[in-house]
């Protein structure tokens, strides 16, 4: 599953959607390869797809806080983002201690016109990661 992650990052998203494949078939009950298959699927624009593998994934262990974190994120990019607040906000009763996901629900919240709790979220992550919350803290601001 890491050369896909490497892939991706490198922007070689086929090969990294084939090796996500791969892992999928290798570890059936692993969550986070359906998560980063769903990842690169909705990146590249196949949202049903991805909403299937964060839809297995999240059968497969419902307490896996990044199966929500990252179906937040596609919610968030196709402009769903009441539905991205719900599901960073399920990240957040998972695993509570992830600066990133404050960050995300921060942004859903600015896009709902909620500045108040976005700025309460920014604050949040910035007492986990500073330099992070911080800049989007200025922003808000």
């Amino acid at each position: 599953m890491l050369l896909g992650q490497y892939l991706s990052w490198l922007g070689h998203n086929a090969k990294a959607l084939a090796e996500f494949d791969k892992a999928v078939e290798v570890a059936p009950d692993d969550p986070a390869a359906y998560v980063h298959r769903a990842d690169i699927q909705g990146r590249a624009g196949q949202v049903e797809a991805a909403l299937r593998d964060f839809s297995a994934a999240m059968a497969i262990d419902p307490t896996y806080a990044g199966s929500y974190f990252y179906r937040g994120n596609l919610r968030f990019d196709t402009e769903q983002y009441r539905e991205a607040l719900e599901d960073y906000s399920q990240a957040i009763r998972l695993d509570p201690d992830v600066a990133q996901y404050y960050e995300n629900r921060g942004r859903a919240y600015l896009k709902l016109g909620e500045e108040e709790l976005a700025l309460e979220d920014y604050l949040l992550a910035v007492s986990f990661d500073c330099f992070r919350g911080y800049t989007r803290v200025r922003c808000t601001q």
